[in-house]
């Protein structure tokens, strides 16, 4: 990722674009990729494996952005709560989220 403040060393990525560290890891192959985020303040680690290869521009990646609005740029005096889930999954699929 370039132009982010994020290190790299033995293959193990620390991000610290979002309100906490978000270590991992991800890659893929030819019809594959993969997403390994560990949220250390909040002790969740997420696993995204996907048979799509669509070089970072959705599939994966955007489940992967999904996950790290929910988790690590929530706001510090008012945690995210599950009522905001399509919101955030819309932000995250760069979608318009309907409300039947």
């Amino acid at each position: 990722m370039k132009g982010y403040n994020t290190h790299l060393g033995y293959g193990i990525d620390i991000d610290q674009r979002y309100n906490q560290k978000i270590i991992g890891h991800s890659g893929g192959w030819y019809g594959i990729h993969c997403e390994l985020m560990n949220f250390i303040n909040d002790h969740y680690t997420v696993v995204i494996l996907s048979n799509i290869d669509d070089g970072g521009k959705k599939g994966a990646s955007k489940v992967a952005d999904f996950f790290k609005i929910l988790i690590a740029d929530k706001k510090k005096e008012k945690q995210c709560c599950m009522n905001h889930l399509p919101d955030l999954y819309a932000q995250a699929m760069n979608t318009k989220q309907t409300r039947i």
